[in-house]
């Protein structure tokens, strides 16, 4: 504002405070109306420039900018939570369940309750390891091979009807597909029980219902072929240990008869003990022919004939006797060859203990043979399902409220550090 624009309008306010008293003629306007003003009547002297304050120039009003953190809400947290809104309100689709419940069992199910409690933190039991297996097998990619034989699981998951974030492509690779069946299928086993709880979902009832029946039968089949191959590895041992103990018996039975085919002989040991027999009978009697001889030569003369008579029979007997200690130091009367018995009886003995050694050892690999059998058949594991799949009747998939309330609460915390590292690095920044 100019300086003298200030001087009018300071006049026009002092006039104001004017009595009508002070106005005369001379300040009449031409036609007798209200006064003219002048600043001179009142001695007001002109102001400095210098002394007048600075005029700040007028702006024009702008709008008010919006704050980062407020617009880093809404892309961390709005955004999120709409799109979010509406995919599970209007996108997604239902997912239905269908639950079962399996226990891997023994034969020996005192035994196994009994030691439960004990074993309650082991793993080492079995059934424990056949349940594991179990639950690994529903849960791997073997499972979906297998089941792709009995349903059209990728047809079932792939349609597409269902929504793109969901539904399983057909032409996804085998990893792929496994990751995506481990996201469809929920096994949890409990150690203390023992059970084995599966949940199947998928986009229809009858599909959930139908994959469910089929990962049933073939856990059940699954649990059988480990019980049927246990029970062989049990068994085909002790059959090993039997066929390899019917060789040797057989071995030795060759050797044997080998031996008597050789030397004539049916039993050397008893051949030797009767020849044994034999000169001792002999030398009883001819103690005694001896002792009836001194007895008679002290009252007869020597050329008596119950004396002649004596030495003729004592003669006799030592014949004999020399005859069977002949016998008894060679082969036996019809023997093939010349050997001495000590060696015969030596051989003989051998070759009939490892026959005897070789029937008992076969004797006793049957028996064992006969426990494993007892064995494998008592430890027989199989599937006991108390707890069939059933068709569902209300979707259990997606948890859409749970799920939008995660996204936000997830997405609240993400803000919120982000905003506080910004924050910070602002502020060694500045």
């Amino acid at each position: 504002m100019s300086a003298v624009n200030f001087r009018n309008s300071l006049a026009a306010a002092l006039g104001r405070w004017r009595s009508p008293s002070d106005d005369g003629p001379a300040n009449a306007g031409p036609s007798g109306g209200a006064s003219v003003i002048r600043p001179e009547r009142f001695n007001i002297p002109p102001a400095p420039l210098e002394a007048l304050p600075p005029v700040k120039p007028v702006r024009k009003a702008r709008k008010p900018k919006m704050s980062f953190s407020r617009a880093s809400a809404i892309a961390m947290i709005g955004l999120p939570v709409v799109f979010s809104t509406l995919y599970f309100g209007l996108i997604a689709s239902d997912q239905y369940s269908s639950n079962f419940q399996l226990a891997v069992r023994s034969n020996d199910r005192p035994m196994t309750e009994a030691l439960a409690p004990a074993m309650a933190g082991l793993n080492s039991s079995p059934v424990a390891s056949d349940s594991f297996i179990v639950v690994e097998y529903l849960r791997s990619r073997q499972m979906i091979e297998d089941i792709s034989k009995m349903v059209d699981l990728r047809g079932m998951y792939g349609r597409t009807d269902y929504d793109w974030f969901s539904r399983l492509s057909t032409s996804a690779p085998i990893e792929k597909a496994v990751d995506y069946w481990r996201n469809r299928i929920d096994v949890r086993f409990e150690q203390q029980s023992g059970i084995v709880t599966a949940s199947v979902r998928a986009f229809t009832p009858q599909d959930s219902l139908a994959i469910s029946q089929a990962a049933l039968k073939l856990s059940a089949t699954l649990v059988n072929e480990l019980s049927r191959k246990a029970r062989e590895e049990a068994v085909s041992s002790s059959e090993d240990d039997v066929r390899r103990m019917e060789l040797r018996m057989a071995t030795a039975v060759a050797m044997l008869k080998k031996f008597r085919d050789r030397t004539g002989v049916i039993d050397a040991a008893k051949g030797a003990g009767a020849g044994v027999l034999v000169i001792g009978n002999l030398q009883q009697d001819l103690v005694r022919l001896r002792t009836q001889l001194s007895i008679l030569a002290k009252n007869m003369n020597p050329t008596a004939p119950p004396i002649v008579n004596l030495k003729q029979r004592i003669a006799a007997t030592e014949e004999q006797i020399n005859n069977a200690r002949a016998d008894v130091g060679r082969s036996v009367a019809d023997a093939k060859t010349p050997e001495l018995t000590s060696q015969l009886l030596s051989e003989f003995e051998s070759l009939d203990l490892e026959r005897q050694f070789a029937e008992k050892a076969y004797a006793a690999s049957l028996t064992s043979l006969e426990r494993a059998r007892s064995e494998a058949i008592r430890n027989q594991r199989y599937l006991s399902v108390f707890v069939e799949p059933h068709l569902a009747q209300l979707a259990t998939h997606p948890k859409r409220i749970i799920s939008i309330f995660t996204i936000m609460a997830f997405s609240f915390i993400g803000w919120a550090v982000f905003l506080l590292v910004y924050l910070t690095v602002k502020e060694h920044i500045t």
